[in-house]
């Protein structure tokens, strides 16, 4: 479930470059690679609208 979040939040990076591409994701779900933490440049978007759709992400995992 961990795993699966931070891909999640990987591949909801506002910077299309830090974006991992899917051969990666597949990689990381396949347990051939290890998954990144996305923290940090999640955490230093300003954007409104961004967090909020981020925080849905998350809720939707733990509820």
């Amino acid at each position: 479930m961990k795993k699966l979040l931070l891909v999640g939040l990987s591949c909801a990076n506002p910077s299309s470059i830090e974006r991992p591409y899917m051969r990666r994701v597949l990689q990381i779900l396949n347990n051939e690679a290890d998954v990144e933490h996305p923290y940090q440049a999640l955490l230093l978007h300003d954007d409104f609208e961004f967090h909020k759709a981020v925080f849905s992400f998350i809720l939707v995992f733990v509820m």
